[in-house]
């Protein structure tokens, strides 16, 4: 009857392996939507930064190659250079679309870097998928953002807009 009990123990001590995999899992997710929350203070009510709080934050016009090789040199330097800095970059978009969460993005590179770059790239996200609906895939555009950290060769950017 010993054996029958040990057998019944904890489903989680029994399930190494799965529950692991859970854990892993609940804290990528914790992760992921950690660095995407935002805080406004505006009157409106809307959570829609105002124009004024718009025009206070000022963009530094950033070369999209320089920075891509800044992360490239060496993650921790560039990051120390470039985190939580708004910047504005002119790119060629690579790709269109959203992530796992629903989070719509363009995947960037350097203009001109041709069919064959492999490289660095840049994932700039928006928090509106309709101010995607008017770029394609190859075009040139300029953006605003703010620059976060780099993981497995991507450099996020939140807070994107297409510059008018």
């Amino acid at each position: 009857m010993s054996d029958n009990k040990e057998k019944k123990g904890n489903w989680f001590m029994r399930h190494k392996i799965i529950t692991g995999i859970i854990v892993l899992v609940v804290i990528i997710g914790v992760a992921s939507s950690g660095g995407s929350s935002q805080s406004t203070s505006s009157n409106s009510g809307s959570g829609t930064p105002t124009t004024q709080e718009q025009q206070a934050i000022t963009y530094e016009k950033t070369d999209t190659k320089a920075m891509i090789e800044a992360f490239d040199n060496n993650q921790l330097a560039a990051e120390k250079q470039y985190k939580d800095k708004h910047v504005e970059i002119t790119a060629q978009i690579k790709n269109i679309s959203e992530d796992i969460v629903g989070t719509s993005f363009l995947s960037l590179e350097p203009v001109n870097a041709g069919d064959f770059y492999v490289g660095t790239t840049i994932k700039c996200s928006f928090k509106n998928s309709d101010d995607l609906l008017s770029v394609k895939n190859g075009e040139k555009v300029t953006l605003k953002g703010k620059v976060k950290e780099q993981s497995l060769g991507i450099i996020s950017i939140d807070e994107c807009q297409i510059a008018k």
